[in-house]
């Protein structure tokens, strides 16, 4: 090989790598950017004193909370529970039919209160045990976010569902 065509080589080889390089610095850049302002909701289920207008509840009630960690706006069309364990064995349970979808901004939360006694017995009347609950869902327009439920507020569910 002569002197000429080395230095060709050595010269198409580094622009070369210089390109593949820089292709995969862009696509990485790309991809985190996409990543950060991707709307992704935070769903949780708590128990909690509801505090409304008037006197405060008596009763436990169940709070669930939707939070947008990101910027981009996002519409909530309902919240839901996830019953059962394997793919083809899976029902939600509803908790508000009537849930006006609301809009919710980036870095905002949307809480929803259902009476824990309320919520108990329409566990019951379909049957189903607080154990059968896996994880709390927000259905949105562009997808269904879902976190698992924590274990204490699944303890505090199956002890009341017990004592009532």
């Amino acid at each position: 090989m002569s002197e000429g065509s080395s230095i060709f080589w050595a010269a198409f080889g580094g622009g070369a790598a210089a390109g593949i390089f820089t292709l995969f610095a862009v696509i990485l850049a790309e991809w985190l950017r996409w990543r950060s302002d991707r709307p992704l909701l935070k769903a949780s289920l708590r128990f909690a004193k509801h505090f409304g207008p008037g006197r405060p509840s008596d009763n436990l009630m169940l709070s669930f909370e939707a939070r947008n960690p990101h910027s981009k706006t996002i519409v909530v069309q309902s919240f839901a529970l996830r019953l059962g364990h394997a793919k083809d064995n899976v029902s939600n349970l509803q908790i508000r039919p009537n849930f006006t979808p609301s809009e919710l901004k980036g870095g905002g939360s949307i809480t929803q209160y259902v009476d824990s006694t309320l919520f108990l017995t329409m566990l019951r009347e379909q049957g189903m045990r607080p154990s059968e609950i896996k994880w709390v869902l927000v259905n949105t327009a562009i997808g269904e976010y879902r976190n698992r439920i924590k274990l204490g507020v699944l303890r505090s569910l199956k002890k009341e569902f017990g004592a009532s």
